[in-house]
């Protein structure tokens, strides 16, 4: 999987019993989530692969005891740019 690496922490505002994200901001842009889907993982729970409305693509990390998510890495688009990242 090739991508930017990061691991900041995101503002989100999350809905339904899971806590699942609606939207978050990051880098002071607030981005609305079009689709999340769970990354199966024996290693690691709490992993998602996220798209928001504008295109961003990026992979995303529930931390439980401290009810706080990350962005862990930005995907590139499906056109090879940057997925909404700038």
């Amino acid at each position: 999987m090739t991508g930017l690496q990061l691991h900041a922490r995101l503002w989100v505002r999350s809905v339904g019993p899971m806590d699942l994200p609606s939207e978050f901001t990051w880098r002071g842009k607030r981005h609305v989530v079009r689709r999340l889907e769970r990354m199966q993982s024996a290693v690691r729970q709490g992993r998602y692969h996220l798209t928001t409305a504008d295109g961003l693509r990026c992979i995303v990390s529930q931390d439980h005891e401290r009810r706080t998510w990350h962005i862990e890495r930005v995907l590139p688009n499906q056109s090879g740019g940057s997925g909404g990242w700038k």
